[in-house]
């Protein structure tokens, strides 16, 4: 059982990391190369993406120290040796660095619809064709709430002890161009993509075939010590959440009329990563990719209510992740279940 105070954040783990938060993986091709080079896959359909992605390269500089491990969180002691560069054309010797940055989608030129997202890599001496996974988020996450007979509850003022469960998914028509996994430099071309069949095309228009929900981290200070105050949340600055909101601050101390008892029911890994007294959400953040390959996903949770406390709104959100006074940032809101 979980006691919150006002403002809670629960991780849940929905499905497992391929690999680690930060590094990316060489090649099974250890045949020396002059230079290193990048290949980007999309993270959910897995097609090549190469000439599509911008990327940087961050180097460590000349006169840069890296005396303690915050110190290679420290963008000010890197250079931008690659700007914003079509992954397909950047290549760059590395063999001289211990550590080195790849940032994707720097700016919003050249477009695609991956995610701005830092990795680590440690060349080790030698060049490599390195993997990145090219993050590209779901448009929005919807859904409904349930009670424990699978009926939809309505969330204003709602204050009933029970069982619930949030069952959410992405958008499954969606026909903006800029979104679409289709068009110049990708596997299909916007001629051939006219020449598909209506069935086939909306197979194009489902997000849940080519997008879905990350994690995303951009380096700096503060994403060092998120690592320390939020294990599960390292390799993160941004994520994806659930926003939970009452009417009046939630207390822990038992008895009180705005007492909130909460706890996930689900089998999967989460964390209560703190409390502080005095707010009116809870949020429930991902530290794990999702995906919406197999239709809708859902979130079961148990919840029951001091006498003078009531649910305000559940939404989908994303959701800084700040570690000044160990908090969440302001919540971006995608969607009101």
């Amino acid at each position: 059982m979980i006691w919150v105070a006002a403002l809670a954040v629960i991780a849940f783990l929905v499905i497992g990391f391929a690999t680690g938060f930060f590094a990316i993986t060489p090649t099974t091709d250890s045949t020396p190369v002059a230079k290193s080079s990048f290949v980007v896959t999309s993270n959910i359909d897995g097609e090549f993406v190469s000439d599509l992605v911008p990327i940087s390269i961050w180097t460590p500089k000349l006169d840069a120290v890296f005396a303690t491990t915050e110190d290679l969180y420290d963008m000010l002691k890197y250079t931008e040796s690659i700007v914003n560069t079509v992954a397909a054309l950047a290549t760059i010797d590395l063999s001289e660095y211990a550590q080195v940055w790849v940032e994707t989608q720097p700016t919003a030129t050249p477009a695609s619809p991956f995610a701005n997202d830092y990795r680590l890599i440690f060349p080790n001496g030698v060049n490599k064709v390195y993997q990145i996974q090219g993050k590209d988020q779901v448009t929005d996450v919807n859904g409904v709430v349930v009670d424990a007979d699978l009926a939809a509850i309505t969330v204003a003022a709602y204050a009933t002890n029970g069982n619930f469960t949030i069952l959410y998914d992405c958008p499954h028509y969606t026909t903006t161009a800029t979104e679409l996994h289709y068009g110049t430099n990708w596997a299909l071309s916007a001629a051939d993509f006219a020449l598909l069949n209506e069935v086939n095309q909306q197979k194009y228009w489902n997000e849940k075939y080519w997008a879905g929900e990350f994690g995303v981290f951009v380096p700096d200070d503060f994403a060092y010590k998120a690592q320390l105050s939020h294990p599960n949340l390292a390799g993160m600055t941004d994520a994806f959440a659930f926003e939970i909101t009452f009417n009046a601050s939630v207390s822990i101390v038992d008895g009180e009329t705005n007492q909130i008892n909460f706890t996930l029911t689900d089998n999967v890994m989460f964390d209560a990563h703190y409390n502080i007294v005095g707010g009116v959400s809870i949020y429930l953040v991902s530290y794990s990719p999702i995906n919406f390959l197999n239709g809708v996903n859902q979130l079961r949770f148990e919840m029951t209510f001091g006498t003078y406390i009531e649910l305000a709104t559940i939404k989908s959100v994303r959701v800084p992740i700040e570690q000044s006074g160990n908090k969440i940032g302001t919540a971006v809101a995608l969607s009101t279940f």
